[in-house]
């Protein structure tokens, strides 16, 4: 069978969940891997507790299987450094039965997403699948592949940064203001003191708005990365994977890595950051997760709203067949759905990276940081309220001063 309802290129978190959510529905649904899996993908592998949230949506057992896996780690506090060297130690005391921040190597996470769509066996799976082109006309869209021609209704482009159903669509190319570009390698034996098995985000000057990262997992290796923003990194021409060795290397790194031993090579990619206003839907075609570039403008994590994407494509696919327009003026009710949802964190927190290229605002920041306000912050209540609103930075400064 070549011709199905709707096909999803891309079994990444997004294109995954979308895939389980249109497999309840009844219709036909094809979805496309270019690998085999498992397969490994290029990421911080930080899980923050929106995505431990969005697996609930998805599916309640999800969650479960999520926190049980072995190849999960879960932590109780995050060590920030400021560029001057001051640590603040954020306590993170869980929620609802789970912690506030966990660790799960992409190849892991992926393979679980994975593994449970395929048990569920209502999805057409087609791996080792390239998409070559995709044509669309009035009445369906015809893509060719390395294993044959299929035709959909509706195609839900998840592949990725460099997606390929994108181009279909004759975007504007994305600004390198708009794109970040993360490196990360996995190392093991990093000594780390008195701090233990805590994930660490180190604000060095050399990398800001970007940071550097550590998440050490249960069995003894750890994920090491840096992420900046791309014009940062052309503007001063800097190689962020020799920039990487040399963050290792320097003296605040040096007792925790004086006898750690990478794991594999490193590895690249470029991330497309969220911003309001970006199409990202066409006639029968619907964008998600990095395909329609909707990352965390300050941190790059792009997990959690590549969940929600593939959620929101699910539920206006099955808008289209009810109403039987797919059109793309009816899709910009996807768009308008994603940015309903988004456009205040795109906005606070672009204000925020603005912010963090200067080393005095973080440095501030990690002066005011009382155990007090620390406690404010990590409340889940206090984050949903002060992300909905206006002036985000402005706010959080007024905390820090009162709470000091």
């Amino acid at each position: 069978m070549n011709q199905f309802d709707v096909v999803i290129v891309g079994a990444g978190p997004a294109g995954i969940t979308a895939a389980l959510l249109l497999g309840e529905a009844g219709l036909s649904i094809a979805l496309l891997e270019k690998e085999r899996f498992p397969r490994p993908k290029t990421c911080g592998d930080g899980i923050t507790p929106d995505i431990i949230r969005q697996l609930g949506l998805i599916a309640p057992e999800l969650q479960q299987k999520f926190t049980a896996a072995a190849e999960t780690t879960s932590y109780n506090k995050l060590i920030l450094t400021a560029p001057n060297g001051r640590e603040v130690v954020v306590p993170l005391p869980g929620n609802n039965g789970f912690s506030s921040m966990y660790a799960c190597r992409r190849i892991d996470f992926d393979q679980l997403l994975f593994d449970h769509l395929k048990q569920r066996n209502k999805v057409e799976i087609i791996e080792g699948c390239r998409i070559t082109s995709v044509d669309v006309d009035q009445h369906s869209v015809e893509l060719k592949t390395s294993t044959g021609t299929l035709t959909a209704s509706l195609v839900i482009g998840a592949d990725g940064a460099n997606s390929i159903v994108a181009r279909a669509l004759h975007l504007p190319l994305i600004p390198d203001s708009d794109k970040a570009f993360a490196v990360r390698a996995y190392f093991k034996d990093l000594d780390y003191g008195l701090g233990g098995l805590s994930p660490r985000v180190i604000f060095h000057r050399k990398l800001l708005p970007g940071y550097f990262w550590i998440f050490p997992f249960n069995d003894g290796s750890a994920n090491v990365g840096l992420g900046m923003t791309l014009k940062e990194i052309k503007k001063h021409n800097l190689k962020p994977e020799e920039l990487l060795m040399q963050m290792t290397g320097c003296k605040e790194m040096q007792q925790m890595f004086q006898k750690a031993k990478p794991e594999g090579r490193l590895k690249g990619h470029y991330i497309p950051l969220g911003r309001k206003g970006r199409p990202l839907s066409g006639h029968r075609i619907l964008l998600a997760g990095d395909a329609a570039g909707l990352a965390h403008p300050l941190t790059a994590e792009g997990i959690g709203n590549a969940i929600r994407s593939g959620r929101l494509a699910a539920t206006h696919a099955q808008n289209c067949f009810l109403r039987e327009s797919f059109s793309a003026s009816f899709n910009k009710a996807y768009d308008k759905e994603i940015y309903r949802r988004t456009s205040r964190e795109f906005c606070n927190f672009r204000y925020m990276q603005r912010l963090f290229h200067y080393s005095v605002v973080l440095n501030l920041m990690a002066r005011l940081a009382t155990p007090r306000l620390i406690g404010m912050l990590t409340n889940p209540d206090t984050i949903a309220h002060l992300q909905e609103q206006k002036y985000l930075p402005v706010r959080l400064l007024y905390l820090m001063i009162k709470n000091r």
